[in-house]
């Protein structure tokens, strides 16, 4: 057969593998495709959160200029990974619109739905199934895949390193420190997840009485493949070379030290797990579950043992006299009474859990129930309290039951699978129905779609035809974000301009009080009051089983939700002025 042919038999037979891939996994594909649906139905509905306007925006800088516009790591903004590719999707998509934007997450999150199938020699086939419903329905996880965030992005690198891991092949080491160093250059919580993993390493030395030790060669491989990635992307491809330190230690470790004890978004140590049962309800059933499952596991004194601590943890959340001394509240971060019946019990089962498995040589097991609660009580503990952390720990609860479920019971499976499809109404609802609703704890301090209209509305303006009448616009105080992200760098937008000059703007954006600009504009503008943002950011003490109930049944917060207007300044008798 001459060459020309043995191209033709090879495409041949790659085609037939593609047909008997499809055939063999055509249920788990259909229920990523519906999960496919689901990430990019009405993908950009939800008006941009101010983060994603500046991740678009830093991408868009990049884009416009590699050697003026490139990022210098900012602990605030995370590693510099995303908006090197955010920079790409500008070059290739543009003008990016909000569906656009959030691209890459949904895509990411589309392709981590159908991960489990790497793992399928690995896992059973009720796990595989389970892990891809999850991934393609879950309420949460869709949500985060339709937002531009960092989060969505560490995820998919922790999927590629855990296969390396798991399946090592050729170099592996090496591709494994391309993970990590991604991972660094992507999102700070790297050193979170490092330590949480040398946690894991000395419990398993501890248990087994054994040190596993790298050899040289390893410690090699993956230190270079960790430069590889990292330095170019730290050091914006050689042009700033102080990037890298501040990102491995100067600015990163400090700054979000510092964040922890400063408590920005101030919250109780239950917040996580709030967040999780208000969206993903079927895992209080599958908690339920697994208690009953771990019960039977266990020597009576074990038992026992385990009754006892929930019963002090209950005892002690009950008759603890608030306020909790300064180390308690402040250390230790417990809020409440409820955040010590959380932390003792985290704590408490995260040891027995990993340990029991460890000691039974099921490794799986054990890790999977040490990353669920530990990484529960770590972004528990964390000072800064935001919705996105949950899917860490969620990830996380989400394998070690699917690795559970072929020890279970067909009724438990079936009573898990059940209450997580039902979950599907929460997927729609938020995602599809109420996206950055202010009533919603997942939407935390989200733009108004009043205001992203308005920028919608001037921008079109501002593209018209060069002979068309365009208006001018300034924008003062309190509009940066994510105001910059629909409008900046257009003719006819500035961002400063002399007192004497405001009279000829058609639109100013700025501060809702501002006395002094109120007696330059009044008699040629027009104040009105928009809202920028919106939320809802519970009053904790008001926490109730009846509040949490109709939180979690009916998405009804038990407190008034709040909101932050701006003045938009619009002159009298203009042509834009209606």
């Amino acid at each position: 057969m001459d060459r020309l042919g043995l191209q033709r038999q090879g495409r041949r037979n790659d085609l037939e593998k593609i047909k008997e891939f499809i055939f063999n996994n055509k249920n788990y594909l259909l229920i990523a495709i519906f999960g496919l649906v689901l990430k990019f139905l009405f993908l950009g509905e939800r008006a941009l959160h101010h983060d994603e306007s500046l991740h678009a925006q830093y991408g868009k800088y990049f884009a416009n200029s590699f050697t003026k516009g490139f990022y210098k790591y900012d602990p605030l903004l995370h590693g510099p990974l995303l908006y090197n590719l955010q920079a790409i999707w500008h070059w290739i998509v543009d003008p990016l619109y909000n569906s656009a934007v959030r691209f890459i997450p949904a895509f990411l999150g589309f392709i981590v739905s159908l991960s489990p199938l790497l793992f399928k020699s690995r896992i059973s086939k009720k796990s595989l199934y389970f892990l891809i419903l999850f991934l393609s329905i879950s309420p949460t996880f869709t949500f985060w895949s339709r937002f531009l965030r960092h989060d969505m992005l560490v995820i998919f690198e922790l999927v590629i390193a855990l296969w390396l891991f798991h399946f090592r092949p050729k170099h592996w080491v090496f591709f494994l420190g391309l993970c990590a160093g991604a991972h660094f250059s992507t999102k700070e919580n790297f050193f979170v997840h490092s330590v949480l993993l040398l946690g894991f390493y000395g419990s398993y030395a501890i248990a087994l009485k054994k040190l596993l030790r790298p050899s040289l060669r390893d410690l090699a491989a993956f230190s270079i493949g960790f430069l590889i990635i990292s330095l170019p992307l730290y050091t914006a491809w050689f042009q700033y070379w102080p990037g890298f330190l501040d990102g491995l230690y100067r600015k990163s470790l400090g700054y979000w030290i510092n964040q922890h004890h400063v408590e920005r978004i101030k919250g109780p140590f239950y917040f996580n797990a709030l967040i999780i049962s208000a969206y993903e309800t079927w895992l209080i059933v599958a908690l339920g579950i697994v208690l009953t499952f771990w019960a039977k596991l266990q020597k009576k004194k074990w038992l026992v043992l385990d009754c006892v601590a929930i019963v002090i943890s209950l005892l002690i959340s009950f008759f603890a006299n608030t306020p909790f001394p300064i180390f308690v509240s402040n250390f230790l971060k417990i809020k409440n009474n409820v955040d010590i019946f959380f932390f003792i019990t985290t704590v408490y089962f995260s040891l027995r859990f990993t340990f029991y498995f460890l000691s039974h040589k099921n490794f799986s097991l054990a890790f999977w129930s040490y990353a669920t609660l530990s990484s529960f009580f770590t972004y528990s503990f964390l000072g800064e309290k935001v919705p996105w952390l949950a899917i860490y720990p969620t990830l996380s609860a989400v394998v070690f039951i699917s690795l559970l479920l072929p020890k279970l019971s067909k009724f438990q499976t079936g009573v898990i699978f059940t209450s997580l499809i039902l979950c599907l109404s929460k997927t729609i609802y938020i995602n599809h129905i109420v996206p950055g609703s202010e009533r919603e704890l997942i939407s935390q301090v989200h733009t108004s779609k009043e205001y992203e209209s308005l920028l919608f509305k001037i921008r079109e303006q501002l593209f018209q035809d060069d002979n068309a009448i365009k208006p001018r616009v300034l924008v003062l105080e309190d509009n940066g974000w994510p105001l910059s992200w629909y409008i900046w760098g257009i003719d006819g937008v500035d961002f400063k301009a002399h007192y004497s000059s405001y009279s000829q703007y058609d639109f100013i954006f700025d501060q809702m009080l501002n006395p002094a600009l109120s007696s330059r504009l009044v008699n040629t503008h027009e104040r009105q009051a928009i809202i920028l943002r919106h939320y809802w950011w519970p009053n904790f003490g008001e926490l109730s089983f009846k509040n949490w109930l109709k939180l979690v049944v009916l998405h009804q917060p038990w407190s008034k939700s709040g909101e932050y207007q701006v003045a938009v300044w619009v002159k009298r008798n203009s042509f834009f002025s209606e």
